[in-house]
């Protein structure tokens, strides 16, 4: 016991916790765009960036502090400013090694989760989930995108959030 006490004292634990609860942007139909998470609950390191330049907009933007395992969890209401016509939904993880978000990021293989709605359906909010758990290096930009279709108005990321906790070292 006296051990994992040791570890624990040598090592603060990152975790972050945002989220949005307001209806954010008209994203573009049939487009990847970041997602904004402006309201900050909790951020250990200060690596959390509610609303950072993405390649495509401003979005939230986690920047991993050190080398280590990462445990990374998004939840996203999407919802249509028109009843029943909500089409599509997906969220995904991005991650740039380079440093610099706004240069762009690819997809973190296995997060790209969402729905398909049928021609006829009656949709109009849908929540998507997506997580990660995967090691990461120092310097590492990952945020979430949403990919969303409507048949009419336009798509809005609703109550959502963006949850980290770093569960190893180096």
């Amino acid at each position: 016991m006296s051990n994992a006490r040791n570890l624990a004292n040598k090592h603060a634990t990152l975790a972050i916790c945002s989220y949005s609860n307001v209806a954010n942007g008209g994203f573009a139909a049939t487009a990847w765009e970041a997602i904004p998470f402006a309201t900050e609950l909790l951020d250990t390191n200060s690596a959390f960036d509610g609303e950072e330049h993405t390649d495509n907009n401003a979005g939230g933007v986690f920047t991993v502090p050190a080398d280590g395992k990462y445990f990374i969890s998004v939840v996203q209401a999407v919802s249509c400013t028109t009843t029943n016509r909500l089409t599509q939904a997906r969220i995904r993880l991005v991650l740039n090694t380079t440093g610099n978000a706004g240069n762009g990021g690819t997809e973190i293989q296995g997060t790209d989760c969402g729905f398909l709605v049928p021609d006829n359906s009656l949709l109009t909010e849908v929540t998507c989930s997506t997580s990660v758990l995967q090691s990461f290096s120092a310097g590492n930009k990952i945020w979430a995108q949403l990919y969303p279709n409507v048949g009419a108005g336009q798509a809005r990321a609703n109550d959502g959030n963006f949850t980290v906790i770093q569960i190893h070292w180096g």
